[in-house]
């Protein structure tokens, strides 16, 4: 999302000059994430095995290390960057945005419903 603004802005030609930070917004329409869900797969995984959700897998550690390889572990920021309530307040953040700051889940119309919020 970051590089998605900076470029936004680069477009409109606000990396060279002046804009209004106190009343620029931000408005994100956003209801799917599938990144997390891949991310907290092997946390989901690890539960399974251990147990968490009923009965726990005997002799299931390599099976377990097998299936999750290849996902990166959570980390301190991972949930906050995967959280799209966070979308909008990370930018806002990042470019010192200090009108609204507003990520909108709207299902298949969130861009739409986001779009007319800002306007």
């Amino acid at each position: 999302m970051l590089d998605v603004v900076r470029c936004a802005l680069q477009d409109a030609g606000y990396e060279t000059k002046a804009y209004p930070h106190q009343r620029t917004g931000v408005f994100i329409g956003a209801s799917a994430n599938e990144y997390k869900e891949v991310l907290l797969s092997r946390l989901r995984s690890m539960q399974l095995f251990d147990g968490a959700f009923g009965r726990s897998v005997a002799d299931g550690e390599k099976l377990r290390e097998a299936l999750v390889q290849a996902v990166v572990p959570v980390r301190a920021f991972s949930i906050a960057g995967n959280l799209l309530n966070m979308a909008a307040a990370t930018v806002a953040q990042q470019y010192d945005l200090r009108g609204p700051a507003i990520a909108i889940d709207a299902a298949c119309s969130s861009a739409l419903v986001a779009t007319h919020q800002a306007m």
